[in-house]
């Protein structure tokens, strides 16, 4: 579409109607408009802690906590499919990344803002099965006080390094 998008977890002043929203801009640092929910099925994702992943082919999704993944539509302005339902052992705080054919999934454990020891999926398929494999940092290192949040990758001429972003309190 030529626009920039920016998927956000929006709430009421309670923290109690959360709902994945989405804005639009015509440049990445300009000045973007909210345009509302991100909708599935004509409802809006009712979650709050959200991540989102662009597959090679530049297909995105959206991850969101205990386990489910949406495939965004090509203008990345709705949900088309669950093709991931509550993968069992996700938490929250989903950040993906893929390296040489295989799909990671990392989450955070249930302890909501708290830092704790943060955990892999992984699987061949996007859509699964998810194997759970275990902590990607030193247990009790509780990621480094930190909560997984996106993984970047720095694409380089022979490889891809992925560089791991938490948030730390």
């Amino acid at each position: 579409s030529g626009e920039y998008i920016m998927l956000m977890h929006c709430d009421d002043l309670q923290y109690k109607d959360p709902y994945i929203g989405y804005a639009v801009s015509k440049t990445i640092n300009g000045e973007y408009s909210f345009q509302g929910p991100l909708l599935y099925q004509g409802k809006p994702i009712k979650k709050w802690d959200m991540g989102t992943f662009q597959d090679h082919d530049g297909q995105g999704y959206l991850l969101v906590h205990h386990g489910d993944i949406y495939r965004l539509s090509a203008d990345y302005k709705e949900a088309e499919e669950k093709v991931a339902s509550q993968i069992s052992g996700v938490g929250e705080s989903p950040a993906m990344f893929k390296k040489e054919g295989i799909y990671y999934l990392l989450s955070s454990s249930l302890t909501s803002w708290e830092r704790n020891d943060n955990h892999y999926h992984t699987a061949s398929s996007i859509a699964g099965p998810w194997k759970k494999q275990g902590l990607f940092c030193p247990a009790g290192s509780l990621t480094y006080n930190s909560q997984c949040s996106f993984v970047f990758p720095i694409v380089q001429q022979q490889d891809t390094v992925l560089m791991y972003m938490g948030d730390r309190w």
